[in-house]
C-alpha cells in the first residue's frame, strides 16, 4: 500500500513543477515580469519551491542523494 502513496505522491510533485513553469512561461509570454512586486513575489515563491525539492530530494539518504 505504501508504494501507492509513494506514487501518487511522486506524480503530484511532477504536476506541480509542471505547473510552476507552465505558469512562468505564461508570465513571459504576457509580459507580466514588468510589474516589480509581482516579479519580486514569484522569484521568491520561485525559490522557496525549488528549495523544498531539494530537500525532499534528499531526505531518503539513498544512494542518489549523495
Amino acid at each position: 500500500f505504501t508504494w501507492c502513496l509513494r506514487y501518487w505522491h511522486m506524480i503530484g510533485v511532477n504536476v506541480l513543477f509542471g505547473l510552476l513553469f507552465v505558469h512562468m512561461a505564461r508570465a513571459l509570454y504576457y509580459s507580466s515580469y514588468n510589474k516589480k512586486g509581482v516579479w519580486n513575489i514569484g522569484f521568491v515563491l520561485y525559490l522557496l519551491v525549488m528549495g523544498e525539492a531539494f530537500t525532499g530530494y534528499i531526505l531518503p539518504w539513498h544512494q542518489m542523494s549523495y
